[in-house]
């Protein structure tokens, strides 16, 4: 018996609806394929970290309902996961020695997806408006009904992942395979 070959992530159901339809309009309907894994000891490997990625894979500091009410943290982990984890850009070796010899806040791959959230942030935030639904429902005073009006799908001009224009390294020239991410590729915030 085979899977289909669209297989939707249970997790990726409990973000808003608003946040998801911009998701998939953004970045494509990869998006639905990744797990995020709430409240997961992997994070705390990471100390100021509120999340590291792998492959197909969000690692959470916080609830699934937290991270999604922090639009720049989800366009930046989701960029990991499917610029450069996916396409192979990213592997634990090459994050690692980024790491080592640049320090986390000027690897290579947090500076790409840092300049792609810079970027993108204000067409995202303009893609989850446009789907009609409030990004944190559990704060209107209606929150929990879950039974209004569907959103209406807003008007995508030609395919859904080009919404959003991936960023690439000046690094990124030349010499062999791209990098790929490497084990903790995590954005950390300061408190």
């Amino acid at each position: 018996m085979g899977h289909p070959v669209t297989v939707r992530s249970m997790q990726f159901a409990r973000l808003p609806e608003a946040l998801r339809r911009a998701l998939v309009e953004a970045l494509g309907p990869e998006v639905e394929r990744v797990d995020l894994i709430e409240n997961s000891w992997r994070v705390r490997w990471h100390p100021r970290a509120l999340a590291t990625t792998r492959l197909g894979r969000i690692y959470l500091r916080c609830s699934i309902e937290e991270f999604a009410r922090d639009t720049e943290l989800v366009l930046h982990e989701y960029f990991h996961v499917l610029e450069q984890w996916q396409t192979r850009r990213l592997t634990r070796y090459r994050y690692l020695r980024e790491l080592l010899r640049r320090g986390y806040r000027h690897n290579r791959f947090e500076v790409e997806a840092r300049e792609f959230v810079e970027k993108n942030l204000r067409k995202f935030r303009v893609l989850i408006a446009r789907a009609g639904e409030p990004l944190t429902p559990a704060l209107s005073p209606q929150a929990g009904r879950g039974s209004g009006p569907s959103p209406q799908p807003s008007p995508a001009s030609g395919s859904a992942s080009g919404a959003l224009t991936p960023t690439r390294s000046p690094e990124g020239r030349g010499s062999g395979p791209s990098p790929q991410p490497s084990p903790g590729s995590g954005r950390g915030r300061e408190a």
